[in-house]
């Protein structure tokens, strides 16, 4: 409650507060640290959760904690996210697949008519113009089928100059 006796926001009364009453915050929003009675912003860029303003122990996805604690520092680019330096990868981006290589997981790239895979021969999505078989490999459609399914004439569209009747590109 406020000074009239009204309900308030916890974000009112103490910014940052998720979970308060009149005089304390007891939970904080995402990038603020509890620092009784109120909540305070972290000082650190990315951080999501810190224990005071100046130590991380959550940083934003794209982003792992540097070993002081006091920095968030980028993954590397094909990282989805990372753990404790910018190359172990725990999760990659679209094309690329989890590896354990040297100590650490890296992401390796599909193979290249693969969308995504779950390592370098098996695919789970294809690129335009390729189905994916039973098997996890990506497979060419046969002309005129621009996309296809289950095989390579079982077109979804067609290239220009034809047109989809049932499953089959025929000629304008």
């Amino acid at each position: 409650m406020n000074s009239s006796n009204r309900c308030a926001s916890c974000n009112l009364i103490h910014p940052g507060c998720l979970t308060c009453n009149a005089t304390n915050c007891f939970v904080c929003e995402i990038a603020y640290f509890l620092n009784p009675p109120t909540c305070v912003r972290c000082n650190i860029n990315s951080c999501l959760r810190c224990t005071v303003s100046n130590i991380c122990v959550d940083c934003a996805l794209g982003y792992h904690i540097a070993s002081s604690g006091s920095v968030c520092s980028p993954c590397n680019s094909i990282c989805l996210s990372c753990n404790n330096q910018a190359n172990n990868c725990t999760n990659c981006i679209a094309g690329y697949y989890l590896r354990y290589y040297l100590l650490i997981n890296t992401c390796t790239m599909c193979p290249w008519q693969c969308l995504t895979c779950t390592n370098g021969t098996v695919c789970l999505s294809c690129i335009m113009g390729y189905y994916l078989t039973a098997t996890g490999t990506c497979v060419s459609c046969k002309s005129p089928c621009m996309q296809c399914s289950i095989n390579d004439t079982t077109c979804n569209s067609c290239v220009s100059g034809h047109y989809l009747n049932i499953n089959t590109c025929l000629l304008c």
